[in-house]
C-alpha cells in the first residue's frame, strides 16, 4: 500500500522534501511507518522529532488524513492504502 508523507514549515527544509510517497505492508502503524522512513538516509533526521521509542513526538503534530493522531490511537494508529500523514512543526515562544 502507498502512503503520502507531507512535511510542512521548517520540516521540509530539515528533511529536504515537502512530500514523499512510500510503499508499506498493509496495516502498518504510524509508528512503524516513521521508523521505516527514518531508515532512508535522506530522512534519518526525522529521528530528532520523536522520543527514542517513537511513542510520542517532540515539537510536531501529526495528522492522519485530516485528523490529529492524538484523537485516534496516537502512534499506534493503523494506516490504509492512500492515507496521508502530515507533519506540522509546533512553534514555541514566549
Amino acid at each position: 500500500m502507498e502512503i503520502l508523507f507531507v512535511f510542512l514549515g521548517s520540516l521540509q527544509y530539515d528533511l529536504g522534501h515537502m512530500e514523499l510517497s512510500q510503499k508499506f505492508e498493509e496495516g502498518i502503524s504510524v509508528k512503524a511507518a516513521v521508523q521505516e522512513l527514518s531508515k532512508i538516509s535522506e530522512f534519518k533526521d526525522i529521528n530528532k522529532y520523536f522520543t527514542d521509542s517513537y511513542e510520542s513526538t517532540r515539537s510536531i503534530i501529526i495528522f492522519l488524513n485530516e485528523q490529529d493522531i492524538s484523537v485516534l490511537k496516537g502512534m499506534d494508529s493503523t494506516l490504509q492504502q492512500g492515507d496521508k500523514l502530515t507533519f506540522i512543526p509546533v512553534i514555541h515562544g514566549g
